[in-house]
């Protein structure tokens, strides 16, 4: 798994409807910033 360092921003919700709530996560700073979408379980 990549870092997420530094989490800068954090929100749970079922924004895909999926039954189970995603963390979706503002991570970085500046042009290297990433938005991450993180769910329970192993892929």
């Amino acid at each position: 798994m990549d870092s997420l360092s530094p989490i800068t921003a954090c929100h749970i919700a079922d924004l895909a409807n999926e039954d189970t709530p995603q963390l979706y996560v503002t991570c970085g700073r500046g042009p290297r910033s990433t938005l991450r979408t993180l769910r329970h379980g192993l892929e």
